[in-house]
């Protein structure tokens, strides 16, 4: 099978037949695994557990192991899974989430409730079934260089997988340069999450690793623009300068909110069948007649929301994969490099 000689079509119909057979597949493999287990195979074997036997004969990772094993626990005792798992209504991380939390006597309406939730909500609702602990006390505190991670024990899935703590950096020692890591710990209610997750969503082409690190100081950076007279200065100067200067690539902000409003805050591309893109993730704003070429940045009439693939896609129409390749390795180098760009 050449991929090469495949029409859009027949490569669209091809992904989503393997994507069927793929469900189809785990169905299958959950089931062996639970038919496994009820007869001890692995034991019989010479394995100390299913997972053990997972890890070293299968050569699943560790967390690949333990989904599958408690995924066909749960669809073993609770077959209406293996549907739901074909059909793709639930995927085998959210079935391995609801598994320890599963009870004849709220199996129905929990398996009911999670049906088209995304794995943070299934986490949110599994965790509504216990009482929350107390929270912790709010700290701030350096951190020496993290110590080496131990490798998870054989059979982590019968233990919590916990993650060593860094090591603080001990009373009165001196703080090197290499240390100078800096642990923040508090608690909060479930709108700052949604706040943080929309907060991700709308920085990824900036932050794509979606780090919180990065998103946390970009959110403080904001508020000491608008409350550091300091910076406040700066800016105003800055804009002084830039008025004095004529033509800008950047984009006014009263022009970025009258786009946003006007694309709802989606990917404003529209494919050759006239489907629009309207990803609400890794947005950026696009000037449509490049700036480069002349485009004017004021106007919010040539300016458009793009998501960063889409974004990609027009740059290289316009200017070539070549030209957008090249400048994309001197941004890397640059930014390899220390260099502000």
């Amino acid at each position: 099978m050449k991929l090469t000689t495949f029409t859009d079509e027949e490569l669209v119909s091809s992904i989503k037949s393997l994507v069927a057979n793929e469900c189809g597949c785990l169905v299958s493999i959950l089931k062996h695994l639970a038919e496994f287990e009820n007869r001890k195979l692995a034991d019989r074997k010479g394995f100390p557990s299913l997972f053990d036997y997972c890890v070293r004969e299968l050569h699943y990772a560790h967390g690949e192991a333990a989904r599958r094993i408690r995924a066909a626990r749960a669809a073993d005792k609770y077959p209406i899974f293996y549907r739901l798992l074909e059909r793709g209504s639930l995927s085998l991380t959210a079935v391995s989430t609801l598994e320890p939390h599963l009870k004849w006597s709220n199996s129905r309406k929990l398996i009911r409730s999670s049906i088209g939730l995304s794995t943070r909500e299934i986490e949110a609702l599994v965790a509504s079934l216990t009482p929350s602990p107390a929270a912790p006390a709010e700290r701030i505190r350096y951190l020496a260089v993290d110590p080496p991670v131990a490798p998870p024990a054989v059979d982590a899935l019968f233990a919590p997988a916990v993650e060593p703590a860094p090591s603080p950096v001990a009373e009165g020692a001196p703080i090197t340069n290499a240390a100078r890591r800096v642990q923040f710990s508090f608690t909060a209610d479930e709108s700052l999450l949604r706040d943080v997750e929309r907060a991700k969503e709308l920085s990824r082409h900036k932050w794509p690793g979606g780090k919180l690190e990065d998103v946390f100081a970009g959110a403080i950076k904001l508020l000491l623009e608008k409350i550091d007279p300091d910076i406040r200065n700066r800016r105003k100067e800055r804009a002084r300068r830039l008025a004095a200067g004529g033509r800008s690539r950047n984009i006014p902000q009263d022009v970025k909110n009258e786009v946003w409003r006007r694309d709802g805050g989606r990917c404003a591309f529209k494919a050759g069948d006239g489907r629009v893109c309207g990803a609400r993730v890794n947005l950026e704003f696009d000037h449509i007649l490049p700036w480069a070429l002349g485009g004017a940045s004021g106007e919010s009439a040539n300016v458009r929301l793009l998501c960063r693939a889409h974004n990609d896609l027009e740059a290289r129409r316009i200017f070539g994969g070549a030209t957008i390749d090249a400048a994309v390795a001197r941004r890397e180098g640059a930014l390899r490099r220390g260099v502000k760009i």
